[in-house]
């Protein structure tokens, strides 16, 4: 619905200003069609600034929407928190949030090697620890980088 205090604040002088200056110095109707052109596109920039409705109009428009974060970004930013909370020795963060994504994004390689890790370093769970290196390699290829970091870690879990 529009929100017709906006509308009336922003169109109505905006409008007025542009048709009389169009008027004044001669451009006839087609000068007026101009100002209502223009208008109109100040009216949706500036009812998107205000939060009135043309907000996303005006965001397609001018480019201003905020870019929305997907379920890959926002695992990305977790999962850089989750190698903060590790390097900082608080493993019991670290693990809860690991789960958390393992939750949303289940078989997630890259987690479950954060888990992995989390429990070797931070619990000295050799088990599962193990069994988390063993997802990770049977969900990527022997080419993944995810793949080699968990054959690795595997030798060295296995070597003792």
């Amino acid at each position: 619905m529009v929100n017709k205090t906006l509308f009336i604040r922003y169109f109505v002088p905006s409008f007025t200003g542009f048709g009389m200056a169009a008027l004044a110095f001669g451009f006839g109707i087609k000068g007026v069609l101009v100002a209502l052109l223009l208008s109109s596109m100040l009216i949706l920039f500036s009812m998107a600034s205000a939060g009135g409705l043309g907000g996303s109009v005006a965001n397609r428009l001018y480019g201003t929407c905020q870019r929305t974060r997907t379920i890959v970004d926002q695992v990305a930013g977790d999962l850089d928190r989750i190698r903060h909370l590790k390097r900082a020795e608080e493993f019991s963060k670290a693990l809860v949030m690991v789960n958390n994504i393992l939750v949303t994004v289940p078989g997630y390689p890259e987690a479950l090697y954060l888990k992995a890790e989390i429990l070797r370093e931070g619990y000295g769970n050799r088990k599962e620890t193990i069994k988390c290196l063993r997802e990770v390699m049977r969900l990527t290829n022997f080419t993944d980088k995810v793949h080699r970091w968990a054959v690795n870690m595997l030798d060295e879990v296995t070597e003792k």
